[in-house]
């Protein structure tokens, strides 16, 4: 749970299939005089319009439906249930991955954001945290019996939240609106672009 977001699992009624729903608040803040509710729809249909807009990308967490309501989005799709790298790193017992681990880690990560850029998008979060792992490792038999089964398992790396990302055309189109606005509001507009490394 976040500021604006909760996780939590679902399961399809008819199947028993299981889910992550990653659910939007649409607004945000105080009700009081001095905070007013920020409205963030722009926000959540920008992240729900990413999610659809990245399936082709290597490695991108499968998207299954996003539904919309008055408090907000919850976009659904595969349960990851293995968490994340950020996860792996911290219990794994030397404190940091193998070799090939890491090799298999940053290349899934790499692939992933290599395909955003080929697909317009700029993934503007990149860390450990935003890259689940789709199944357990290393696996249960692993972790119960090293010895008798020294096989860790497949690392599966899906990237998830993708809050972050911006279609670059989009966003270079927002920049020349800004850059046609006069006084403070364009040197705004431009110092933003510059440390967006958009300008």
């Amino acid at each position: 749970r976040g500021a604006s977001a909760a996780g939590h699992v679902a399961v399809d009624r008819q199947t028993g299939e299981l889910s992550a729903v990653k659910r939007l608040r649409r607004h945000v803040g105080g009700r009081g005089r001095k905070g007013g509710r920020r409205d963030r729809s722009a926000a959540l249909a920008s992240e729900a319009a990413a999610c659809a807009a990245l399936q082709p990308a290597r490695h991108a967490a499968r998207l299954r439906g996003v539904f919309a309501s008055r408090q907000g989005v919850a976009i659904v799709s595969e349960l990851c249930a293995g968490g994340d790298l950020g996860d792996l790193l911290a219990h794994s017992p030397s404190g940091r991955l193998s070799e090939r681990e890491a090799a298999i880690a940053v290349r899934s990560a790499l692939e992933f954001v290599a395909d955003a850029h080929g697909l317009g998008f700029v993934v503007g979060d990149v860390k450990p945290a935003n890259f689940a792992l789709r199944r357990l490792y290393p696996s249960a038999r692993h972790m119960a019996d090293p010895l008798g089964h020294p096989d860790k398992g497949h690392l599966d790396v899906a990237a998830i939240d993708f809050g972050c990302c911006v279609d670059y055309a989009s966003a270079v189109a927002g920049v020349g609106a800004g850059l046609a606005m006069s006084g403070d509001k364009a040197s705004a507009s431009a110092a933003a672009a510059a440390e967006a490394g958009l300008g």
